[in-house]
């Protein structure tokens, strides 16, 4: 509902005229915006539409609302080719003539070409699934994945079918950041990227014979909800997040639990700009192991999530659509997290000698 009352003003902003009939008794703000543009297009002045649309999106709404053209700016094939399997694996795509998956570019003793896909291949099926029925927009993804995961395709070369089991590279960038500090186990969840889930997996996994843990979620202001359910797998499975919409629909969605999961105690690192996902993490990991101790700042306070939404006149807008939290848990939208232990410091000093929130989690767990 948000999502279409916004899409109808900004046809009558100025952006598509005649594009659709909203009554100015409904909508009054609109009869106010094109008297303000009559005015200033009569004295000369001139206006950006994007910029003007923006403007009513966050300020009509909140600082996370936005709009703007996406469709051609991003594409299926823009998102697979920069993805870290892609990458990492050494491979490139195109959606070929006859809607297939086409290799472009495949490179030497990467691990696309050591499983046999060759520059020129035409992907028919994967795992089974037909790339012209499903679509190339809705399949493509299936390409990538965790580290050394595989995927079957049957593939197209020279007129023949060719059965390929790719084995999958992935990113060597990480969205998390992991080591051993005498005995204790430290993660550092820098941000809620696409293979932050396995890097989790891969994290605990190695530190699995640590004595203690600490969560560092510093200046990590958060993102998709979906990974951060995947990343409370390992450290806190069976959270329930839940999500209540403006428009009054309910989901939730409960965390599954991994076969590796942390056990001992838990320091969770927090300052200012943890924020929304970290925020759940947060408060899950707290739910979770009841001893976990909270050291650093309050947190950013926020509790909300939001929805995007494509217009008929091929603009995008992004609105906040609800309150999330977790279940059992007090909401903190608005006014953060306390920390059990308040220790201030300036984030240019994580990782430093003058970590002094970092120091304290160790002392706390020595």
């Amino acid at each position: 509902m948000i999502g279409g009352v916004a899409g109808a003003a900004l046809t009558w902003a100025g952006l598509t005229y005649g594009s659709g009939e909203v009554q100015n008794s409904s909508y009054p703000e609109i009869a106010r915006i094109r008297e303000i543009r009559k005015v200033l297009e009569e004295h000369g002045v001139t206006i950006d539409p994007d910029k003007a649309l923006n403007g009513y999106m966050m300020y009509g709404i909140d600082e996370y609302s936005a709009y703007g053209y996406f469709e051609d700016t991003y594409s299926t094939t823009d998102y697979i080719n920069e993805s870290g399997t892609a990458i990492a694996s050494g491979f490139q795509i195109d959606k070929s003539e006859d809607g297939l998956i086409l290799l472009t570019d495949v490179e030497e003793d990467k691990a696309a070409y050591n499983s046999g896909l060759r520059a020129g291949d035409e992907i028919v099926k994967i795992d089974g699934k037909d790339v012209k029925s499903f679509g190339y927009d809705n399949i493509a993804d299936k390409l990538l994945g965790k580290q050394d995961t595989t995927v079957e395709l049957k593939v197209l070369r020279g007129g023949s079918e060719v059965d390929v089991t790719f084995k999958r590279d992935n990113d060597p960038m990480h969205s998390l950041e992991w080591k051993d500090i005498d005995g204790l186990g430290y993660i550092r969840i820098k941000e809620f990227g696409m293979f932050a889930a396995g890097n989790m997996t891969t994290a605990v996994n190695e530190l699995k014979d640590s004595r203690g843990y600490i969560i560092d979620l510093r200046e990590n202001t958060g993102g998709n909800l979906g990974i951060c359910a995947d990343l409370l797998k390992n450290i806190a499975p069976g959270t329930v997040i839940c999500m209540d919409g403006y428009d009054g629909t309910e989901k939730q969605m409960v965390v599954e639990t991994d076969p590796n999961v942390i056990s001992g105690p838990v320091v969770i690192l927090v300052n200012s700009n943890t924020a929304s996902s970290s925020e759940v993490i947060t408060t899950a990991v707290k739910q979770f192991n009841h001893e976990a101790v909270v050291v650093g700042e309050t947190t950013y306070g926020k509790g909300i999530y939001q929805n995007t939404e494509s217009l008929q006149s091929g603009g995008q807008i992004r609105y906040t659509a609800g309150k999330v939290w977790v279940s059992g848990c007090d909401e903190w939208n608005g006014k953060g997290i306390e920390p059990d232990i308040k220790i201030e410091m300036s984030p240019d000093k994580i990782g430093t000698d003058e970590d002094i929130q970092l120091k304290k989690a160790i002392e706390l767990l020595d």
